[in-house]
This record gives C-alpha cells, sequence and structure tokens, in this order.
C-alpha cells in the first residue's frame, strides 16, 4: 500500500512469488488522484480480507476501504468515509492500522500540530459509518513541539509509546473502551528521548514488544551513559510489565544519525528486524534471538545516497529554480530516504521507504523539499 504525488492517489499492490522482480507485482489505483490523501494504512485479517485507512484533505477525514478477494480489481473494493471530529483529521507519524483478535480495528490520528492524540476504531462491518467511534486519548501542548508516537496491537490489547514532551518516553496500554482516556495505562518516562526524533512500535506472535528510536539530542541533565548514545538508535524489547524501565532491555546499533529519518520495526516469534533511514541512507538490522545482546544483532546499508541518485531520475533535471523568470539549474540536488516501513510473512522480507528530494537553488544557502519516490526492497525467506 503506498500514496503516490502531485497529484495524490492510494495504491495497493499484491505479489505472491519472486517478489523481488517488478513484473510479479499487480497494483491497483483504491483512491484516485483527484484529492490531496495521505498516510495509508494496512492490515490483512486471517480471512484474506484487506483493510486500508487513509488520510484526506478538502475536507479533512479519514478514509475506510476494504477487499474481501481478487483485490488487484478495482472494483472488488468498497469505500466509506469515517466520521471524523477536527481534533482527529490528521497523521503524520507513519502509524500503523490494528486489527485484533476480536476483529476490531483502530488506528490512531491527531490534529495538525500533533498535541492531540486520537483513537479511531470499528467492531466489525466497518464500511456502515456509524459503527466507527473515535476519542481524545491524550492532549499535550509545548511551544513548537509535537507528541511523536508510535502505536501496536496484540491480541486485545492496544500499545503506545509516546514522547511526553517533557522527561522523554512513555508506555500506555488499553485492553477496552479504548476511545476513552480513562481506560489507558500510562507509565512514568521509561527512556529519556530528544524530542523530535520518530518511534517505532510492534508486537511478536507472543506479545513482546520491540521499540525502535534515535535518541536525538537529550537535556544536558540526561545521566552521562545516557548523554553517551545521543543521536543513536536504539533497539529495544519488553515482554511483561513494560511500565518497568527495567523491564526493557536492548542495544545501540548504527552510526550517528541513524533513524533521524525515519524507524520501522517487524518482530517475529524470536527475533525482530528494523529499518532506519537518515539523510543519508538507509539501513536494515536483524536479530533472530536474544534481541537484548548486541551480538544477536547483524545489518548495514540498503541504500546510499550514491545508489539513490544511480536508480532513481536524476535529482538536477527536476524542475524547480528561477532566474529572472528563467527556469535554471540547481546548485546542488539529491535524493533523502524517508519514512520506512517493513513487513514479513512466509513469502520473504519487504521493505518500503519513501524519498524525498532536496534542492538548493542559485543565491540561496537553504535547501527545498520537493515529492520523491518510493523504494521497495524484497529479500526471500
Amino acid at each position: 500500500m503506498h500514496r503516490t504525488q502531485t497529484p495524490g492517489s492510494i495504491v495497493y499492490g499484491r505479489c505472491t512469488s519472486g517478489c523481488g522482480v517488478a513484473s510479479r507485482w499487480t497494483f491497483v489505483t483504491i483512491e484516485p488522484s483527484n484529492i490531496a490523501v495521505r498516510a495509508p494504512r494496512i492490515a490483512v485479517g486471517a480471512d484474506g480480507r484487506v483493510h486500508v485507512v487513509y488520510t484526506q484533505s478538502s475536507p479533512s477525514q479519514h478514509t475506510y476501504a476494504t477487499c474481501a478477494a481478487s483485490c488487484e480489481t478495482a472494483s472488488n473494493w468498497s469505500k466509506t468515509l469515517v466520521p471524523t471530529p477536527s481534533s482527529c483529521d490528521w497523521e503524520d507519524q507513519n502509524t500503523g492500522l490494528v486489527l485484533d483478535t476480536t476483529g476490531r480495528l483502530s488506528f490512531m490520528s491527531s490534529d495538525g500540530n500533533t498535541e492531540n492524540l486520537c483513537l479511531t476504531t470499528c467492531p466489525g462491518n466497518c464500511n456502515a459509518a456509524s459503527n466507527w467511534e473515535d476519542g481524545s486519548i491524550l492532549t499535550l501542548r509545548a511551544a513548537g513541539r509535537r507528541i511523536n508516537h508510535a502505536f501496536a496491537g496484540h491480541g486485545t490489547t492496544l500499545h503506545l509509546v509516546f514522547e511526553d514532551l517533557t522527561a522523554g518516553l512513555r508506555y500506555s496500554s488499553c485492553t477496552s473502551n479504548c476511545t476513552q482516556f480513562a481506560s489507558w495505562q500510562q507509565s512514568s518516562p521509561i527512556f529519556f528521548h530528544g524530542g523530535e526524533e520518530p518511534i517505532a512500535l510492534s508486537v511478536s506472535p507472543q506479545g513482546r514488544l520491540a521499540l525502535a528510536f534515535n535518541q536525538g539530542t537529550t537535556a544536558a541533565s540526561a545521566p552521562p551513559d545516557v548523554k553517551l548514545f545521543d543521536g543513536r538508535l536504539g533497539l529495544w524489547e519488553c515482554t511483561t510489565n513494560c511500565s518497568d524501565p527495567m523491564a526493557w532491555q536492548g542495544v545501540v546499533v548504527g552510526a550517528d544519525g541513524d533513524g533521524k529519518n525515519g524507524v520501522a520495526t517487524a518482530s517475529t516469534s524470536l527475533g525482530l528486524v528494523a529499518v532506519s533511514t537518515e539523510p543519508s541512507g538507509s539501513s536494515v538490522y536483524v536479530c533472530e534471538a536474544n534481541c537484548g545482546t548486541a551480538t544477536s544483532w547483524s545489518g548495514g546499508a540498503l541504500d546510499t545516497a550514491a545508489t539513490l541518485n544511480a536508480v532513481l531520475p536524476d535529482a538536477y533535471s527536476v524542475l524547480g529554480c528561477s532566474v529572472n523568470g528563467q527556469m535554471v539549474r540547481p546548485h546542488s540536488a539529491g535524493w533523502v530516504p524517508e519514512r520506512p516501513s517493513v513487513a514479513l510473512s512466509s513469502a520473504g522480507l519487504v521493505v518500503h521507504t519513501m524519498t524525498k528530494g532536496l534542492r538548493t537553488c542559485p543565491g540561496l544557502t537553504t535547501p527545498a523539499t520537493f515529492p520523491g519516490y518510493g523504494r521497495l526492497h524484497f529479500a526471500p525467506p
């Protein structure tokens, strides 16, 4: 599932084997390019039904789309507008769509400033708009700051990790009536965090939580052993009692800056896969078991700035700079990966990253962004 840009559309893709070859994929547009769309999220049930939620603007609202079979055919998809209050009509953090063991769908959203976190859920028959409900579960405000967060589910329990804007990351969980703030059990701070760097969360089939985040630049008051890992990527796991910081075990991997442009995780019965993006490229890290031990991890570069510039169109050829009304070549231009996602199945490992273009026009010192391309990586089992 991905979004195209300028103009936007929502596209579903399917591959059953040999997915490292582009021709093995079949794509279908389920939301045509006539509205501004963003934040596609997908979940697939044990019955094979595909569930998708995405956000659109003008007016701002969420759409639910679903398909039971032969989903490569556009006519097999049905769509429903989800009732959306203005405090919950935005999503910019790459969070997922959770389908629990009772068939309930849940997703997170926020306001445009990401000061108010909302949960929207549907217990079943989600083509009926009246079956959706939502509620604000967290409101935090600090000038120029937003609530970075990550969301996952296991069984009938929902899990949330969020930046509290003062002390760091907190963990929260809920098992029922989760659109109500009072239903969530919230921990004290479990990790120091610099604020703006992204967070990712996943859950194994047995319920083991996996958390990934770039620590960012923590406050000067943070302990020296914490400050040592500023700007680094931490990978942590917890099996029980996850409100207790001591229940988490983990490692710090990669180079300075890993995860600054986005992180994603996928959990297996024993191990974990993490993907990180930063301005200079993308990395993947794999652990097959005992992921709280550094020696259990392996991995490295997935994409570099050089490979992106080699496989994507010439960034210098994308028009956008002008002098005296005439289009001119940028002083510098290139591609930067961001917003990764990762999925594991018996068919293999799939990693998707978005890219954005950065160019600096003649006479300017600050680069501007422009739309890029999606990158799909596949590794067979």
